[in-house]
């Protein structure tokens, strides 16, 4: 007796493909998202920058000012750096993708978004491990061991820190010796941005094997709550042992899909931050 079964009907079926293409590779742009941007504009990057020891004077009533004292201005200058991706599509794929019911059916539009992606997670990488090279310029990275822009010695923006130590970046290198990771470190060097600058941190960039170190810090100085929300995870983590006028910091993840932000007792809340593509344009 004769029967339709699935194994014959199956070559005659439509394949139904599900609209979101999944991404295998990870091209989050965690570090980027932390630092503020706004449009460029002229030859090149450029900034004064003031210099000065003179801490004032005291006078008598009425006396004569023989002695003037005056702060020192440089131009700090860099060039422009060009990052981007290019990609290709031949009239017939474009044809043949049109009708498409997945995010294929605009290849144009996501493939241009993948250009865009990979631009962007060569820029993440770069402002944490840039050399600064030249043909074609490169961006100077947070890591450089001279000549970056968190480093103790060489040039940086055309500036000299030899002739202009305040220029100098605060580098807490222990000789080239390696040493623990601990949150007294920590806040050793939150001590020495505010003794340099009057300030406290703003934030804090790591590496994710970093991060678990500090999530690793044994005994009653630190406390791990963690939290999911749609697909992006992220975890603080809170110093104990902080007092209560401790600076706060975020330690953020490098090249990872979620950050997290590391705060003392005093920070009240925390945010996650996830990398989210634009909404699409209204017709």
């Amino acid at each position: 007796m004769a029967s339709s079964d699935f194994a014959s009907l199956n070559p005659a079926l439509e394949q139904f493909i599900r609209e979101n293409v999944v991404k295998q590779y990870n091209r989050s742009i965690v570090t980027t998202n932390l630092i503020a941007k706004q449009p460029g504009m002229g030859k090149n990057l450029a900034w004064d920058v003031s210099v000065g020891t003179g801490t004032g004077q005291v006078f008598d009533d009425g006396q004569t000012v023989s002695t003037f004292t005056v702060d020192t201005e440089v131009l700090a200058t860099m060039a422009w750096a060009e990052y981007g991706d290019a990609f290709k599509i031949t009239g017939l794929a474009e044809d043949a993708a049109q009708f498409s019911k997945t995010q294929l059916g605009n290849l144009w539009l996501f493939k241009m978004m993948q250009a865009r992606e990979r631009a962007g997670k060569l820029i993440n990488d770069d402002l944490w491990a840039g050399t600064g090279t030249t043909s074609p310029q490169r961006l100077f990275g947070l890591t450089m061991g001279s000549n970056g822009p968190l480093s103790a010695s060489g040039t940086y923006a055309n500036v000299s820190r030899t002739t202009y130590p305040q220029f100098q970046g605060i580098t807490l290198a222990n000789g080239g010796i390696p040493r623990p990771v601990t949150l007294s470190l920590i806040e050793y060097g939150f001590e020495q941005v505010f003794n340099a600058s009057g300030k406290i941190p703003t934030y804090g960039v790591t590496t994710s094997n970093i991060w678990r170190l500090l999530c690793e810090l044994a005994g009653g100085d630190r406390g791990i709550t963690s939290r999911s929300r749609r697909a992006t995870s992220a975890s603080s983590l809170t110093t104990r042992s902080c007092s209560s006028t401790s600076p706060r910091t975020r330690l953020a993840f490098r090249a990872a899909r979620s950050w997290r932000r590391c705060r003392s007792r005093v920070c009240r809340r925390s945010r996650t931050w996830r990398v989210s593509r634009p909404a699409p344009a209204r017709r």
